[in-house]
């Protein structure tokens, strides 16, 4: 893999309840601006961009957010922002986020019916 260097912690993710956006720690994985954790018992691991807490993937394998991350991590991204819609939609590389999100998306339903 690349820069990033995965090491267990906790961090914060962002959730809506009645309206109202509230923080909640969860342990998991952290590199950079990332966290990757495991939301459930029935498997899964969520990527999440730690200076918000927003999600941005969910996928069934944690080396595919790892992979997710460092792509996006190349991109000329606003990562270090507190808001999430100013890390992708005024950055310079905005247009290649959803082709990318899309490919590991699809990657995982391709390996699903396989």
């Amino acid at each position: 893999m690349g820069a990033l260097r995965w090491r267990m912690g906790t961090f914060r993710i962002a959730v809506q309840e009645r309206g109202t956006r509230r923080w909640r720690p969860v342990r998991g994985w952290i590199a950079g601006p990332f966290g990757i954790h495991c939301p459930g018992p029935y498997g899964g691991f969520v990527l999440t961009h730690l200076p918000t807490g927003s999600q941005v993937i969910e996928l069934r394998r944690r080396r595919a957010c790892q992979e997710i991350a460092e792509e996006l991590l190349a991109l000329r991204l606003h990562l270090d922002s507190p808001d999430f819609q100013e890390v992708v939609a005024g950055s310079p590389d905005a247009a290649l986020v959803p082709p990318l999100l899309r490919r590991y998306l699809d990657a995982q339903h391709t390996r699903k019916g396989a």
